[in-house]
């Protein structure tokens, strides 16, 4: 394999490279680069020749075209490598999704009851079409590393059909890769060709046998005058092959079916290994009877999927609480609306239960809603003015009358959104106190991504209220106070995001 690029271990391509050689190790011992070094590096340079098109021109230099044809072929084996990691990591993650979201990918036919897809009612059957609801989710995954790879124009959008055979999922690419082959003089002098196909296993079993047994309980119970006494008789005697857990709560029956198999999944912690809870729920009444919260379609925001709690069209009321004192005349309560804070997720594909968080965070932290403390957080969401100017031309996309408040031809006068928006009870500028906030997290995290910095949720928040300049190569902060530690457990404790 082409390790030059080893030699700099700032690049982009050693950091991708370093990340999925430790994804996986082999439990039998057997080095991947040893493999490829003994089997596929000497049968690569045995069909190179065969595999070059229209070598233009003699090189008088033959040793120097034989190296470059040598780095080519390594360069396809980079490739080869990136693609089959990439492949084994998302059939691994869109395994453990799929079990979250009870083998739906999008639309969910009867809907959802909290993260639980119901997968019928009393009248109607919503079972999933397994096969190609994973196809789908596993493309999505895929292609979230393949548009990542450091060489530009490898990969598009759309680069394979995908086929699930004998528990296998398989990719064959839609096109070949090919490589030009530049000489010494940095003319192309041909182009390397190869087939990027993979078969992994996709592990896909537990999923239709949890369908066939889970029809074959509620057929069984449905026409049952004690419902509940039947399910449950029905998991204790029928010894299934897996765990079943079950709860009832409002006329559903919410079941977690705990997969024999483990899987790997980047959670706050890094990369973990899961057991794959299969969620789903049955409805005891007939479908017309469902309640018109349920959600129909998964909402995908930002760094991973949450379902969308019914209270995302309920209001809040947030007291905020003061470390320095305020006179009474300028204490100030105001009203935060859930569907306006999702909203405002969605628009701008941060994610919603973070905002909460920080929300939640920042009214216990203490709001100074008053101009008089400059220099101080305001607002909802304790923006800093420093912060605000950072976000201020992409603010004024949003709301184009603060385009009025401007001070010079090309300088907008953000201390009115300092000190009047952010001092505001009103719906509006409360959320546009939302919206500047939720804005510069994305901005945060965007800026972890492009300076190749690690960018899970954890370490964003941390970037968002540490400082950008805080976070290290490794995703560490360098800020590390009490105040700091307290503030990101908040967040997470207060926006109820998993930490798995």
């Amino acid at each position: 394999m082409n390790y030059q690029f080893i030699k700099n271990k700032n690049s982009e391509k050693y950091r991708i490279f370093n990340i999925l050689n430790k994804l996986k190790t082999n439990k039998k011992g057997l080095d991947f680069a040893v493999l490829l070094a003994l089997v596929v590096v000497p049968l690569a340079l045995l069909f190179l020749f065969s595999q070059l098109n229209e070598i233009k021109g003699e090189n008088k230099n033959i040793g120097l075209t034989q190296l470059k044809l040598l780095e080519t072929a390594q360069e396809s084996e980079n490739i080869l490598f990136y693609i089959d990691q990439s492949a084994k990591n998302s059939v691994d993650q869109s395994l453990y999704l799929f079990g979250q979201r009870g083998g739906f990918f999008q639309e969910t036919g009867c809907g959802r009851y909290k993260i639980h897809s119901i997968w019928e009612t009393k009248d109607k059957k919503c079972y999933p079409e397994l096969v190609l609801n994973f196809k789908l989710l596993f493309e999505k995954e895929l292609n979230n590393y393949l548009t990542n790879y450091p060489e530009e124009n490898i990969f598009s959008d759309d680069n394979y059909f995908l086929t699930i055979k004998e528990d296998k999922i398989i990719g064959e690419p839609i096109k070949d890769i090919s490589l030009d082959i530049i000489n010494q003089n940095n003319d192309k002098i041909g182009s390397y060709l190869f087939v990027p196909s993979f078969a992994i296993d996709a592990n896909f079993d537990d999923f239709q046998e949890s369908v066939n047994e889970a029809k074959s309980i509620f057929n069984w119970c449905k026409d049952v005058e004690n419902i509940r006494e039947c399910i449950e008789a029905q998991i204790y005697f029928k010894g299934l092959s897996r765990k079943w857990s079950i709860e009832f709560e409002n006329d559903f029956a919410l079941f977690d079916v705990t997969s024999n198999k483990e899987v790997w999944i980047y959670t706050l912690q890094g990369l973990l290994k899961r057991k794959v809870h299969i969620n789903f729920a049955y409805f005891l009444k007939n479908e017309e009877d469902l309640p018109n919260t349920i959600e129909k379609d998964w909402k995908d925001i930002s760094i991973t999927t949450y379902y969308i709690p019914e209270e995302a069209f309920e209001k809040i009321k947030f007291g905020f609480s003061r470390e320095t004192p305020i006179p009474n005349d300028n204490e100030i309560k105001g009203n935060i609306y859930l569907k306006d804070v999702y909203d405002i997720a969605k628009e701008l594909d941060v994610n919603y239960k973070v905002i909460l968080g920080l929300l939640g965070t920042e009214s216990d932290f203490g709001i100074y809603l008053n101009k008089a403390y400059d220099g101080r957080a305001h607002g909802a969401m304790q923006m800093f003015h420093e912060a605000v100017k950072d976000i201020y031309p992409d603010l004024i996309k949003k709301y184009p009358s603060l385009k009025e408040y401007k001070i010079s031809f090309n300088e907008y006068n953000t201390s009115y959104f300092y000190n009047e928006i952010s001092t505001s009870k009103e719906r509006e500028h409360i959320n546009m106190q939302i919206y500047a906030g939720a804005l510069y997290f994305k901005k945060t995290r965007e800026y972890l991504r492009n300076s190749g910095k690690p960018d899970n949720v954890l370490i964003v928040i941390r970037a968002y209220h540490d400082g950008w300049s805080y976070i290290t190569e490794e995703g560490k902060s360098t800020m590390d106070t009490e105040e700091a530690r307290l503030y990101t457990g908040s967040v997470f404790e207060k926006g109820e995001i998993p930490l798995t």
